[in-house]
Order: structure tokens, then C-alpha cells, then sequence
């Protein structure tokens, strides 16, 4: 029978715990760098979000009235025709703000909390290394975000039609889009570790699945546990005060142990390659 403490990924799990254990501080800055992160975020790109959903609203309800009831083919060209070219462009200038909202804010964070969990896994970089790699590697995947949400609009746009004329329509594109859009996160989270962005392809697909497996089950064990706190907290004490004390010592502590133990797995395996 297999030993399973000799499996890479079962291996570093535990070496993972063992240098969070042992890296206390770092754990703490880490943890508040993400809540802040969660902060910054929603403050920074809410007012932006709804913009977007303002004017995609607008640009809904004038291509409605294009199509009066006809099957949405084409709808491209109706989106960038005479009457519609203003609204489009002026949601097209929105996203592309809160693309790069969303950059600057995720690279300077997201960039900081990357860099101590490498060095809490002991693969540490300079911080300037480290940040500027980071940025870089981001440039990439906030392109692909950006695409995802112009084929998000879009496809929303066209479900919203298609509802119109056949009630209760599957949005197959809409489901098809999101899985590819859940694989392009794995894509990017497994590209951070070693700032190589092609890091998910070059790694056994055995590695891959355990890692994406046993990291997505510590993260929604968290949720789950924050999700029932904040329901109990607040249908019997009416506040969720009690959810943000875990979200602080559970869920963001939990964030940095997936980082770290992604950082680990990977790091070994490609140190062999």
C-alpha cells in the first residue's frame, strides 16, 4: 500500500502547516494584505461596476427596440452600427477603467501577498524582483479578463433578447464561457508561484488535479464555516461582527496556506525539470 505522506502533494501539505506554524508574522501580514485587498477592491471598482451595468441596461433595451422581436443574429454588427455605435464605445471605455482599476489594484496587493507566501514556502525573491514579475505575468491575464468580460456583456446581452422571444432559454454560451473562464483562473493561479504563466500545462495533470482539488476543498471548508458563522451571527445576534473575527483569523489565514502550499508543490516539481 502506498505510503501517502510520501506524495508530493499530501508532503508539502503538511510541511506547509509546518512553516505557517512557524512564520506567525508573515501569516499576519499576509492575511491583512488580502482583507485589505477585499477593501481596496470592492471601494475602488463598485462605482465603475455599476456604470457597466447602467449602460449595458441602456444598450439592452435600445437593441430591443432594433430588433423588435426578431432572432438576435448579427447582433455585432446591430452593437456597432449608427444607433447603437455611442453606447457601445462608451461601455467599451467603462470595462476597459475598471480593467485597469482592477490591474493596478490586484498587482499592488495580490502582488505583496504572493511575495510573502513565497517567503513563508522558503522559495523566496526580492520583493522589486518579485513585484515587477508579478505585474508583468498580470498584464497577460487582465487581458484575458478583459476579454472575458466584453464575451460576458455580450452574451448577456443576447440571452437577454433570445429570454424575450423564448421564455425560460438555456444560456449555453453564458455556461460555456464561465467554465472556460474557471479554467483561465487556474491558468493564473498556478502561474504565480513561478511567475511563469504556462506553468498549469507543464505540470503533471496528476499534480494539477490534486492540487486544484485539495486547495479549492481548504478554501471552501473556510467558506462554509464563515458562511454559517455569519448566518447564525446575524439571525440571532443581528450583526455579522462575529463572521468578520473569522473571516480575519480563518478564511484570510486559510488564503495564504493555499499560497504557500501551492508555492511548495510547485516549486519541487519544476525544480526537477
Amino acid at each position: 500500500m502506498k505510503d501517502l505522506s510520501k506524495m508530493l502533494v499530501v508532503k508539502e501539505l503538511i510541511n506547509s502547516l509546518n512553516l505557517i506554524k512557524k512564520n506567525a508574522f508573515w501569516l499576519v501580514i499576509a492575511s491583512l494584505t488580502d482583507a485589505v485587498f477585499l477593501l481596496a477592491y470592492g471601494f475602488f471598482t463598485t462605482p465603475i461596476t455599476e456604470k457597466i451595468v447602467e449602460h449595458s441596461v441602456l444598450v439592452a433595451n435600445k437593441l430591443s427596440e432594433i430588433m423588435a422581436g426578431k432572432f438576435p443574429t448579427g447582433l455585432l454588427f446591430k452593437l456597432f452600427g449608427p444607433e447603437l455605435r455611442p453606447l457601445t464605445f462608451k461601455l467599451i471605455m467603462i470595462i476597459l477603467l475598471l480593467f485597469l482599476v482592477i490591474y493596478l489594484v490586484y498587482a499592488v496587493f495580490q502582488g505583496t501577498s504572493w511575495y510573502m507566501a513565497t517567503i513563508i514556502a522558503e522559495k523566496e525573491y526580492s520583493y522589486k524582483q518579485y513585484l515587477l514579475g508579478f505585474a508583468r505575468l498580470n498584464i497577460l491575464w487582465m487581458g484575458g479578463y478583459l476579454l472575458y468580460k466584453i464575451f460576458d456583456v455580450i452574451i448577456g446581452l443576447r440571452y437577454i433578447i433570445i429570454r424575450q422571444i423564448v421564455p425560460g432559454a438555456p444560456n449555453i454560451a453564458g455556461k460555456v464561457l464561465l467554465a472556460a473562464f474557471v479554467f483561465f483562473v487556474l491558468t493564473a493561479l498556478f502561474s504565480y508561484p513561478l511567475l511563469k504563466a504556462k506553468t498549469i500545462f507543464k505540470t503533471p495533470w496528476r499534480t494539477s488535479l490534486a492540487l486544484a482539488i485539495l486547495c479549492a476543498s481548504m478554501y471552501l471548508a473556510a467558506k462554509f464555516i464563515l458562511d454559517k458563522i455569519s448566518y447564525y451571527g446575524f439571525m440571532y445576534y443581528h450583526t455579522f461582527a462575529p463572521a468578520y473575527v473569522v473571516g480575519l483569523l480563518l478564511l484570510f489565514p486559510t488564503i495564504t496556506l493555499i499560497k504557500v502550499y501551492a508555492t511548495r508543490v510547485l516549486s519541487n516539481v519544476h525544480a526537477r525539470n
